[in-house]
């Protein structure tokens, strides 16, 4: 396996993390993490405008990006996170990107308690 990218400054208590085909997940009480190897996305809980389930079945379960396979937008476990800031660690440094959107495959037990920290924050 690949080594993650690896954000060092945490805030909040660390709640969980999962490792999937080379993408790593971190979550906090207070900021989310989605770690690839040459980049890291991080995103505070007070920046979440809000995270919607992508529930119904797709017609075609995955997208190609270049020659990278991604998961369809609309794909089950898929969950588009709205923010109004999110950091991007990369080698080069650290950008602030201003608002967007993230469209990341999470497990259900892993969007249960996204959801269930960002109800409570």
């Amino acid at each position: 396996m690949k080594k993650l990218w690896r954000v060092k400054a945490l805030r909040g208590e660390l709640r969980r993390t999962e490792i999937r085909r080379n993408t790593g997940f971190q979550l906090t009480t207070q900021e989310f993490v989605l770690q690839k190897e040459s980049q890291a996305y991080h995103i505070a809980f007070d920046d979440i405008l809000g995270v919607v389930e992508q529930g119904t079945p797709p017609v075609f379960p995955e997208e190609w990006s270049g020659d990278t396979r991604v998961p369809a937008a609309d794909s089950p476990g898929v969950v588009k996170i709205v923010a109004t800031n999110m950091r991007i660690h990369r080698p080069s440094g650290i950008t602030e990107t201003g608002a967007g959107t993230l469209h990341v495959r999470l497990s259900e037990e892993f969007t249960r308690q996204f959801l269930r920290l960002l109800k409570n924050d």
